[in-house]
């Protein structure tokens, strides 16, 4: 029979070992408790997405605004420049440029912005047979205005040009070259004619412009 001492220490024990099921609650986390932290995380989500979305609008927004800025004092200074006899007209629209000795054609669409989109060819003779090919690519904005007070507009093209080899095969480009320019306003026909009179076909282009040499508009 234990004494008295034993008989304590069998007690103690008893008490300080919980059983499997005491630990099995005492690990167990609260359900209130795993389904604050599922909605704390998708709040801290939803929150950040929120802001991200909220911040690209307001660049967009504010690039519109921009843009938008520039059209109107673009349009208020054409309205006043084409009111005054010998000024410049407005410079939306689409131009036609071409360089026929080096056998480039090409055009530059201007927006109601002033911004500028340039696309251009170049013919190539390879092999004995012609070849139409990209000329350059645009790098970058390309802007055009009207210089006040003038019959002038201002234009810079950011571009690269693409090299070929002998088989017309595209080789790279070169080194960022940027076009400027002050061009002054001309008169300028253009139209259709026939350039096999003979058979009277087929139909070709033609465009006169004014020679800016002479100095008449």
């Amino acid at each position: 029979m234990p004494d008295d001492d034993e008989a304590d220490d069998v007690v103690k024990s008893e008490k300080q070992e919980p059983t499997k099921l005491e630990k099995s609650g005492a690990d167990k986390v609260p359900i209130w408790v795993t389904i604050l932290t599922v909605l704390g995380a998708a709040l801290i989500t939803g929150v950040g997405t929120y802001l991200s979305n909220m911040s690209k609008i307001s660049f967009e927004r504010e690039k519109f605004r921009e843009e938008q800025q520039r059209a109107n004092q673009l349009e208020s200074r054409t309205s006043q420049l084409e009111s005054q006899p010998g000024k410049a007209v407005r410079l939306e629209g689409r131009y036609e440029w071409q360089w026929a000795g080096e056998g480039w054609k090409g055009y530059i669409s201007v927006a109601k912005t002033g911004t500028a989109h340039i696309e251009m060819v170049r013919y190539l003779n390879c092999g004995g047979s012609l070849h139409v090919l990209p000329l350059l690519e645009q790098k970058g904005d390309a802007t055009t205005e009207i210089i006040e007070d003038s019959t002038k507009m201002r234009i810079s093209l950011p571009v690269q040009f693409i090299t070929y080899d002998a088989n017309c095969n595209r080789t790279g480009t070169n080194v960022l070259t940027t076009l400027r320019g002050e061009l002054d306003r001309h008169v300028a026909y253009a139209g259709k004619i026939e350039y096999k009179s003979d058979s009277g076909d087929p139909l070709g282009d033609m465009v006169l412009v004014k020679d800016y040499i002479s100095g008449v508009n």
